[in-house]
């Protein structure tokens, strides 16, 4: 056999053999690989929302912008982060022109139901109160916000994140003005 044939043929060999091990591997991966996207289990998913949505209400909870930014970040896709930070900036910027003052007290998420399974996790109806304090310079009172929005999750090498956002209702309730101990009403110093 000539030289040239041995060479063309363990050339044919060796680029069959790179094929089969391609095929191999990526036979392997697919094994290896879930099958779907992740399995809706209620009891793990609800404290996952919960947590993102805390993040969040945290981060909006921050006066350096900085800080706003990165906590956002850490929950939600690098999609949302920009509108949802300006949002929160505007918030605070009406908050310093009228004066107002907002503290997030508690936040509870109140239902979760599974709509659908997308390529990398979920997309989920949520219902969640957010409570808090608002105060306008001598008086504050409680309002309660109820939101409810299709939300999609998502599993990255990070941990979940929101990558979705659909609001689709917000209802205010407001209570009684609390006006601040130490008010001085009738200006005589009592």
């Amino acid at each position: 056999m000539s030289r040239r044939k041995l060479q063309n043929r363990l050339l044919i060999a060796g680029g069959s053999a790179l094929l089969l091990l391609a095929a191999v591997l990526a036979a392997i991966q697919l094994w290896l690989r879930p099958a779907g996207p992740p399995r809706w289990d209620e009891a793990a998913m609800k404290p996952v929302l919960s947590g993102l949505l805390e993040q969040v209400y945290a981060a909006f909870g921050q006066v350096d912008e900085f800080a706003i930014y990165d906590g956002i970040a850490a929950a939600v896709s690098e999609d949302l982060v920009t509108p949802l930070y300006l949002q929160r900036r505007a918030a605070q910027l009406h908050e310093e022109a009228s004066g107002a003052a907002t503290e997030i007290l508690e936040l509870h998420l109140l239902e979760v139901t599974p709509r659908a399974r997308t390529p990398q996790g979920l997309l989920v109806d949520a219902v969640w109160q957010v409570q808090g304090r608002v105060g306008h310079g001598d008086h504050q009172h409680i309002r309660l916000n109820e939101y409810a929005a299709g939300l999609t999750l998502d599993e990255s090498a990070d941990g979940w994140q929101l990558t979705g956002f659909d609001l689709d209702s917000v209802q205010r309730e407001e209570s009684e003005p609390e006006f601040f101990d130490g008010l001085d009403l009738f200006g005589d110093g009592q």
